[in-house]
Formats: structure tokens, C-alpha cells, sequence
């Protein structure tokens, strides 16, 4: 599936078929079911990253300092709902943890906590695992 997904996605970008609104991405050509599912797909895999990083934003913005002080230490409390609004599955989440802990300088590079560059990164981490 993602073979065809990658496919139909650089028929789209190089033959320059398409628009994009709000995240959606609308095809101007005539494809196969096959080409259609797969695009059906690329917009549900991008409505949910853009879910998940509002949500992601949302919780940095508000408990961003317990989150700084989870990542620092070895809290897990914060980190956890971390994890869960990113999607990690329970088997990769020590990972995820460990992870985060070392990308602190990262996640958080300066005093002041940006919740959209923060919410970002951690979106990114959870998504390499």
C-alpha cells in the first residue's frame, strides 16, 4: 500500500495534477480506483498528523513546563499522554521516553516553551519509532 501511495503521490506532484486546501489534497486528472484509494489514504494519513499535532500543540501549550520537567527527569506522567496523542504503541513507549530525554536540547532549546516548535518535534520523534 504505501509502494502505491508513493507511486500515485509523484504522479500527482510531477505532472503538477493537483491543489491543496486545508490539508486535503484534491486530484485534477482522471485516476484508476486504485490510484483514488491510495490518494483516499494520503488524505487520511494527513488529516490525522494534523489532528494529532493540534492536539500535540494544544497539551504542550497548557502543561508544557510538567512536560519539561517529565523529559528532564524520569517522570512519566506527562510524557505518557505524550505518547498517547501521538500514537506510540505501548511496546515503543520506554523508546519513545528514552528518546525524548535525549533530544531535550531539541524539544525544548530554549526558556520559553514554543508549543508549536515543541509540538512538532515531538510529532516527528513518535513518528521515526
Amino acid at each position: 500500500m504505501k509502494r502505491i501511495i508513493c507511486l500515485v503521490l509523484y504522479f500527482i506532484l510531477s505532472t503538477g495534477l493537483f491543489a491543496e486546501s486545508a490539508g486535503v489534497i484534491l486530484v485534477l486528472s482522471s485516476l484508476s480506483s486504485t490510484g483514488l484509494t491510495a490518494v483516499s489514504a494520503l488524505t487520511d494519513m494527513v488529516g490525522k498528523r494534523s489532528a494529532r499535532l493540534e492536539r500535540m500543540r494544544e497539551f504542550v501549550d497548557k502543561n508544557g513546563l510538567y512536560l519539561a520537567s517529565d523529559a528532564a527527569g524520569s517522570g512519566k506522567e506527562y510524557l505518557g499522554c505524550v505518547a498517547d496523542i501521538a500514537g506510540v504503541k505501548p511496546e515503543k513507549r520506554d523508546m519513545f521516553f528514552r528518546v525524548v530525554r535525549e533530544s531535550y536540547a531539541t524539544v525544548f532549546p530554549g526558556e520559553n516553551i514554543d508549543s508549536n516548535y515543541s509540538a512538532g518535534v515531538l510529532i516527528e520523534i513518535a513518528e521515526k519509532l
